[in-house]
């Protein structure tokens, strides 16, 4: 097994590597010649990447998919990346809210606060289209996000 140091502690090869996975990903036929500002790349390259190069790959995947324009900007990076320093608290502990309940209620507020595009909540929550449509079921909300209909509030 080959063993790297993580990527917070490779700064230098961050550049390259965002340059390489905007031109090779899957969805690279999208970058449609997408430059990334200064400013932008600034910011990436001092974000920790806890989740290593996986993260960086996600990132730059979902860059080229949501960002708009010929220059991705900083606006166009993730809230959690333009402020890691951020309180990420998001609730304080509940003894009568399941674990089960409080993703329930996080995953609709995902798709409220993004108009019912279960695409944009998906990625945003940092999970596959499927995996969104497989929770919906299970909580019995499908209907309610279903293709032909608004959300209903």
């Amino acid at each position: 097994m080959v063993s790297a140091p993580p990527l917070r502690r490779r700064k230098e090869d961050i550049a390259p590597l965002i340059t390489h996975f905007l031109n090779t990903l899957n969805h690279a036929y999208l970058n449609r010649g997408r430059t990334l500002s200064d400013d932008a790349l600034r910011i990436l390259v001092k974000y920790d990447w806890p989740g290593n190069i996986r993260e960086l790959q996600n990132v730059c995947e979902r860059l080229q998919i949501l960002s708009e324009g010929h220059e991705i900007m900083v606006n166009d990076l993730p809230e959690h990346i333009r402020n890691p320093q951020a309180e990420t608290d998001l609730v304080d502990y509940d003894p009568q809210l399941t674990l089960h309940e409080l993703e329930k209620k996080y995953i609709l507020k995902a798709l409220s606060h993004f108009g019912g595009n279960k695409t944009q909540a998906a990625n945003n929550l940092g999970i596959t289209i499927k995996t969104l449509y497989n929770k919906l079921h299970e909580y019995g909300e499908f209907d309610k996000f279903a293709v032909h209909t608004k959300p209903v509030r």
